[in-house]
């Protein structure tokens, strides 16, 4: 069944019920327009355009040497909607090599680049939960994506600060992930 606009009249004050197949918005860049809703000035999109799932491949970057990523704990799923992007999961180190001390950590892959928008609303931090690493009692890991980025920055929080560095990563360390971040 299709529905259109017919002449033009549109159709108001109905309830619209599928019973059996999907609804399917057949054009690029449509999709539920929600701008009826808002008076928000604030506001730069009301039209939920996008849904995807998916695994995201991921690996670790360090400045320098390597560290490996085990290939059963190598993918992140995600779910994209409308620009939001939710991640979880759980990747895993195998084997390690050259690190030195003060290197910094990445993880490539993420399926989006993220937002860059005024005022850096568009930054991202969150918490990794972690098994098996280098640190001291007490410390904890988060991890942080800058606007406009496509990789985690992985920082442990000490009692000076936070430094982005590579040595607290182990052959059999892992890395347990569940954030959301904004895309375009």
């Amino acid at each position: 069944m299709a529905i259109s606009k017919i002449g033009s009249n549109s159709i108001a004050n109905e309830d619209l019920t599928i019973t059996s197949g999907n609804f399917v918005v057949g054009t690029s860049g449509k999709g539920i327009d929600f701008s009826a809703a808002s008076n928000d000035s604030e506001m730069t999109s009301e039209l939920l355009d996008d849904y995807e799932e998916g695994l995201a491949t991921m690996a670790f970057s360090p400045g320098a040497g390597s560290i490996g990523i085990n290939s059963s704990y190598a993918k992140l799923s995600y779910t994209k909607i409308g620009r939001m992007v939710h991640m979880n999961g759980q990747i895993a180190a195998d084997g390690i090599s050259g690190l030195g001390s003060g290197n910094t950590l990445q993880i490539t892959g993420l399926p989006f680049a993220a937002v860059d928008l005024d005022d850096n609303a568009g930054r991202t931090g969150f918490f990794v939960q972690h098994d098996a690493m280098n640190m001291v009692d007490g410390r904890e890991i988060f991890g942080f994506i800058n606007e406009g980025g496509s990789v985690i920055n992985i920082y442990e929080q000490n009692s000076s600060g936070a430094s982005n560095k590579a040595e607290i990563m182990t052959s059999n360390g892992s890395l347990y992930f569940s954030f959301t971040y904004n895309t375009t």
